[in-house]
């Protein structure tokens, strides 16, 4: 593993580990007002009848869209939009990029997901391994994904498709120990850990 590399991981689990020591399971709600620097939201739609002709490969189109908005100091600003990924299941079709990813270095990240068909929660599952990767890129954290209760253990489940598993389900010691805290809108709370291969 390159240094780069070691230290973004070491940054990443130092910030994270920050975070998790100091949640309460008063709920996610409280969460980012109080310990985050940025709100993301991942809003999953299914795009009912988009390229759906008998013998179509594509359906069904998940559009999924991709914002973010400051919370520093207090204050929420204003709501930017980041990009529109377009999946078919978990397979990506297409993206349209509206800015760059300019949120400030080492800031804390808490994400709001919002998918409720299976289609839907695929295509959030890649859309989350993707954002957490340009994060870490950015020298940023993910300190918490708040998804709504009735899809917890659906996201969860989805989340190995991208090879995050609960560490109960791991063999060994991932190599490179990258985590992602997924929070139920009631509070419950599972961290993923990404796993080469499992």
């Amino acid at each position: 593993m390159s240094a780069r590399k070691t230290a973004l991981v070491i940054m990443a689990l130092i910030g994270l580990a920050l975070v998790l020591v100091s949640w309460q399971p008063a709920g996610a709600q409280d969460l980012p007002k109080q310990q985050c620097d940025d709100l993301m939201y991942v809003r999953a739609q299914e795009q009912k009848g988009f390229l759906d002709f008998p013998g179509s490969p594509f359906k069904p189109i998940v559009k999924v869209t991709v914002s973010f908005r400051s919370v520093k100091n207090g204050t929420m600003g204003d709501e930017r939009l980041y990009e529109d990924l377009w999946y078919q299941g978990k397979n990506p079709l297409g993206c349209r990029r509206y800015r760059d990813f300019d949120l400030d270095p080492k800031d804390l990240i808490f994400v709001y997901l919002n998918s409720s068909t299976s289609a839907e929660h695929a295509a959030s599952a890649n859309t989350l391994a993707r954002l957490l990767l340009e994060a870490l890129l950015n020298r940023d954290v993910i300190c918490g994904v708040s998804v709504p209760s009735d899809s917890f253990w659906t996201i969860v489940d989805q989340m190995e498709v991208e090879n995050f598993y609960r560490t109960a389900k791991l063999h060994g010691r991932p190599g490179v120990y990258i985590s992602l805290p997924l929070v139920a809108e009631d509070g419950h709370k599972v961290s993923v850990v990404w796993a080469e291969s499992n």
